[in-house]
């Protein structure tokens, strides 16, 4: 009955973006997005609503960064 179970999580499961050093995914059933950073061996889960928050955050630090680089 497990191998069920994990089936149907797998189904609801999305590959996002594979990368050499990164991938992501989105759980639909589990309501999150999933970012994986490979060399570190970490990976972290976020809300899709938080995900929405921490887009926002990667694009204005992004903007930052080129403005900052901009300068040097």
């Amino acid at each position: 009955m497990s191998d069920d179970n994990d089936g149907s999580n797998e189904e609801n499961v999305v590959d996002l973006v594979i990368a050499e050093d990164f991938e992501s995914w989105y759980d639909s059933d589990a309501g999150v997005v999933g970012i994986s950073f490979l060399q570190d061996g970490v990976t972290k889960e976020i809300t899709k609503e938080d995900f929405r928050d921490f887009y926002k955050f990667m694009s204005q630090t992004y903007d930052e960064f080129l403005r900052a680089e901009d300068e040097d």
